[in-house]
């Protein structure tokens, strides 16, 4: 990457002179034009408010290359085509979407993170930053998340000390930068191998609890919460609405039905609402008060939270999400039905076990027991009787992420059993058992009472799709005997494998810290350059909603990482964020 050798060197870098704005955002925008085309590492693990790749990617290199650095060479490094003016094809295209025009796909070129840059332009980076240092920088991002700066760096060849404070982003930048780069393709197999274990040996135990018809595959339970109306006694079953399916091609509903000589309410699925004379979109819930279906009384949501901190909401099965084979052709087609007598028998089993084998689960450690710390985020599930993290699971959900946990951490032990600590290949037995705790992890994010149903795309939504912990009123439970490890597996390794091929041929070398950033692990003038981007203000609660998977983590790889994983929920004190919880009288928007 050559400079403009009439141009004498001034000692400051690109990025304080020029810094191509308009060609970045439109390629930051087209990174997250499509939620199932992000980058691979959102995809491994849930973090928040990750950086666009291709701006990481632009703001280290502007802050090594010199001022007078050829800037179409630069646009290249970053995967940009120079030739191309992309801004306004970005600026015709955005048009024709507000004018809801139909136009042809005007991105000829890929988009510029898939574009990894070549060994020649990598070669030519280092010589060019010897302003900045006589040898190969060192590049320092103290609030690193979820990797997207330390990523960048090591796809440029550089090294990096990529650190936070945060146990749960620890994890997510060794599985996102350190291992991809260091181990490589040789994962895939070894991953996949594990994890394929752990579910052999889970299924067995959990497929009675998920009873199912012939040719039938259970793609979601869909409960809703309950309190007993004061009125008439009923079992009020709660939902702000009653879709199903909401769609171009279906429109399946729930209908409530309640009877005079029953308290508890039935369900019937309808295809056409419209033809019922019913109104889905007419919930037994409506601005946080329950309606009762039978004797319409309202109960209002104080009296629904103190119910509830009392013990007394429920939850109750209102539909099964199925699949069949079509009987003409090939692929599935949904069913939408009703719960059967097998399925509420295995529940009511599943009841009877609650003091028998949850109990015996919860004895060995495999159930969390820690309370929820109230925040900002967190005092949400508190107000609705739930002040422990394993009150965010019903008891089939809890039965079978016990279980599961119970086989890692068997076929964990079956590893190290053989191996010497400190050695290759303990390191690599490490990446594989991160990597199948991600996948644990994406099972507890798809599988908890917190987990919606999204009628309007036929698919359960993460827990942490809002950084928060707002109360559901009605959620999604996974086949989680059958469907949802598989699922979760494939997942990750894709992820994986996609991430290992964004890799160069070298890759520099990355040091991943779990430090206050106050206290970095760097030896004096070592750093060359700080590239980071620190947490915002109120913007997200890291270490609270992190929590959500902290209690589980700890159990799963605390003895992989002992100082990490030590204290008994993360770090909230030395947090930068500004947390009203956490202190009195601040305003918004000032940290």
């Amino acid at each position: 990457m050559d400079s403009d050798d009439s141009q004498e060197g001034t000692g400051r870098v690109l990025g304080e002179e020029w810094f191509p704005v308009g060609e970045i955002s439109v390629e930051s925008m087209r990174e997250r034009s499509a939620s199932s085309a992000l980058p691979p590492h959102y995809f491994l693990h849930v973090w928040f408010a990750r950086r666009p790749l291709i701006a990481s990617r632009a703001a280290i290199a502007a802050s090594l290359l010199p001022e007078n650095v050829d800037r179409q060479r630069f646009l290249s490094l970053q995967g940009i085509p120079p030739e191309i003016d992309i801004v306004s094809i970005y600026q015709e295209f955005l048009r024709a979407k507000a004018e809801k025009r139909r136009i042809r796909s005007p991105f000829s070129w890929t988009r510029a993170f898939k574009c990894t840059p070549s060994s020649d332009l990598i070669q030519s980076l280092k010589p060019m930053a010897t302003h900045v240092t006589d040898s190969s920088p060192l590049i320092l991002d103290p609030f690193s998340g979820g990797g997207s700066i330390p990523l960048e760096a090591i796809r440029l060849g550089l090294d990096v000390v990529a650190n936070d404070l945060n146990p749960v982003a620890y994890l997510c930048l060794k599985g996102t930068v350190e291992y991809p780069a260091r181990f490589g393709i040789r994962l895939i197999p070894e991953v996949r191998a594990f994890c394929e274990k752990v579910h052999r040996e889970a299924k067995i135990e959990l497929e009675e609890y998920y009873p199912s018809g012939p040719h039938e595959e259970v793609y979601s339970y869909l409960w809703a919460r309950t309190i007993q109306c004061p009125h008439c006694g009923l079992t009020i079953p709660l939902s702000p609405n009653w879709w199903i399916a909401r769609n171009d091609s279906d429109r399946i509903v729930v209908r409530v039905v309640s009877k005079i000589d029953s308290d508890l309410c039935t369900f019937e699925i309808l295809e056409d609402s419209e033809k019922a004379g019913y109104d889905p979109g007419c919930g037994t819930v409506s601005n946080g008060d329950a309606i009762c279906p039978r004797c319409t009384s309202t109960v209002d949501g104080d009296a629904i939270k103190t119910e509830a901190q009392a013990g007394r909401m429920g939850h109750q099965l209102y539909c099964v999400c199925t699949k069949i084979p079509k009987s003409r052709g090939r692929g599935k087609t949904w069913i939408f039905r009703a719960p059967t007598e097998e399925e509420m028998f295995a529940l009511d089993r599943l009841g009877d076990l609650d003091s028998d084998r949850l109990s015996v689960l919860k004895t060995r450690g495999l159930i969390p027991p820690e309370e929820i710390i109230p925040g900002s985020k967190t005092r949400e599930p508190i107000n609705y009787g739930m002040p422990h993290w394993s009150d965010l699971f019903n008891p089939r959900q809890l039965l079978a992420h016990a279980t599961y946990m119970e086989k890692y951490l068997k076929a964990k032990q079956d590893i190290f059993s053989r191996l010497t600590p400190g050695t290759d290949e303990w390191e690599f037995a490490t990446a594989v058992a991160t990597y199948g705790a991600m996948v644990f992890d994406s099972c507890v994010n798809y599988n908890s009472i917190q987990s919606r149903w999204d009628s309007t795309r036929g698919a359960i939504r993460g827990s942490m799709d809002m950084q928060a912990f707002p109360f559901r009123w009605s959620y999604g439970e996974f086949d989680h005997a059958r469907m949802l490890w598989p699922w979760a597996v494939e997942k990750t390794i894709d992820s994986l494998t996609d991430l290992i091929a964004l890799m160069p041929d070298t890759p520099g070398k990355a040091t991943i810290s779990n430090a206050d950033a106050q206290a970095l692990p760097c030896a004096p003038k070592s750093v060359d350059v700080i590239v980071t981007d620190p947490p915002y203000s109120d913007n997200v609660m890291y270490a609270e909603v992190s929590d959500f998977f902290y209690v589980w983590l700890k159990r799963l790889v605390g003895d992989l990482f002992p100082v990490q994983f030590s204290d008994e929920q993360t770090n909230k004190t030395d947090e930068a964020v500004a947390n009203p919880a956490r202190f009195n009288g601040i305003k918004k928007g000032q940290a």
